[in-house]
């Protein structure tokens, strides 16, 4: 298990993702294209799974909005160069209805019975890396557990 940033995880090419192989099973071509490195995976829908997962598990890259930077949006040349100085300080820069999805669905995590459990793993989105029959494989769990025998 390695704690990198997502960035860094879907860097690597030479891996089948966990994200890549649930998308062969929904849409084949698509998930092929995609590794193949013909199109690119949505970035909205990636930034607002970041920022649920950051709000839920606390680690992960951190999030901002134009309203958080304290801008409505980012069409100002002040607005943009405070959205570009917290990009290259690793953020991920959200629009504000992203912002409010993803605080949603954190807050419905939260009243969960099972985020308790989640709550308590020793390790949460590391990286895990694999061969299965050949094929490299990645993923990066939510909440990972290690046991030990008395």
């Amino acid at each position: 298990m390695q704690e990198i940033t997502n960035k860094e995880y879907f860097a690597d090419k030479s891996y089948w993702h966990q994200s890549s192989l649930k998308s062969l099973l929904t849409n084949p071509i698509s998930a092929i294209e995609s590794k193949l490195g013909l199109t690119e995976i949505s970035t909205s829908s990636l930034n607002k799974g970041n920022a649920t997962h950051f709000l839920v598990l606390g680690v992960g890259d951190p999030i901002t909005s134009a309203s958080e930077l304290g801008f409505k949006d980012f069409r100002t040349k002040e607005a943009r160069q405070a959205r570009d100085e917290k990009i290259e300080d690793g953020y991920v820069i959200l629009n504000d209805t992203q912002w409010l999805e993803s605080q949603y669905a954190a807050d419905a995590v939260f009243a969960n019975p099972l985020y308790k459990v989640v709550d308590k793993a020793q390790y949460k989105e590391c990286a895990v890396y694999g061969e299965l029959n050949g094929v490299k494989v990645a993923a990066k769990p939510d909440a990972v557990y290690i046991y030990e025998e008395d």
